[in-house]
């Protein structure tokens, strides 16, 4: 086998780890979102008030991670929540 064969095999089994790897962390993240939506009805149900101060500790971590230069992926989530979060108090306050 040359070099060039060793270096392919070795490629072609490092982007199945990665892939494997990619598909993993989006599960994860999948998984991670259904909590926090099932957490927070829960704990917030339609108390403004705690809704509130969810979306606001949630604009303050999101203001933080773009500030700390955080990955994206982590900038992205917190918005997710928060926005998670805006539809649920807005939903509130039309029924009231």
């Amino acid at each position: 086998m040359s070099d060039i064969e060793r270096r392919l095999k070795s490629l072609e089994k490092q982007a199945l780890i990665d892939a494997e790897r990619w598909q993993t962390l989006r599960g994860h993240i999948k998984g991670v979102t259904h909590v926090v939506e099932c957490l927070g009805a829960a704990i917030a149900g339609d108390d403004k008030r705690i809704l509130r101060a969810i979306i606001a500790n949630l604009k303050t971590f999101e203001h933080s991670a773009r500030s700390l230069n955080e990955h994206e992926a982590t900038v992205k989530r917190l918005r997710v929540a928060r926005k998670f979060f805006d539809e649920r108090l807005k939903e509130t306050e039309d029924r009231s």
